[in-house]
């Protein structure tokens, strides 16, 4: 089984009209056989990333109260990893590599895929691919297989 840590803003482009919306949403059809990994990180993500929808009035609160519900639905039916010191340490190191431009929260979630056996990342954040790759972690194409 194909072990594939969900992050957020794949999570998003479910729940809203994202440019990458029927790509997303057409892998995640076709995701029988794949085991999503999260983290409880992802809930607090996902409620600041629609707040900021809602704050440029990109949805209304309606919309985000459905939205928030669907994707706390998602992230439920995910194996949800409890984010260790490890992580965290482990994140620290990858942003003090210079070359690799990670925003801690990502490196959080890419530290936390490494750990917990995950085999792929499902991103749209070129920055956290490319650090993924290097890590060893292949990346979904969402238009095709992962």
């Amino acid at each position: 089984m194909k072990v594939v840590y969900l992050d957020t803003n794949v999570l998003m482009a479910m729940l809203c009209p994202e440019p990458e919306t029927d790509q997303v949403l057409g892998w995640f059809a076709r995701s029988d056989g794949i085991e999503l990994v999260s983290c409880p990180w992802s809930r607090t993500e996902l409620a600041s990333a629609l707040a900021i929808k809602q704050r440029t009035k990109q949805l209304s609160k309606k919309e985000v109260e459905l939205a928030g519900q669907k994707g706390l639905s998602i992230l439920a039916s995910t194996r949800c990893e409890l984010v260790e010191t490890i992580d965290f340490d482990e994140a620290a190191v990858l942003c003090a590599q210079s070359g690799t431009n990670l925003r801690a929260p990502d490196a959080l979630h890419l530290s936390l895929a490494r750990r917990t056996g995950c085999t792929a990342l499902a991103s749209m954040d070129v920055v956290m691919q490319k650090a993924a790759k290097k890590l060893g972690l292949r990346t979904v194409n969402f238009s095709g297989k992962v």
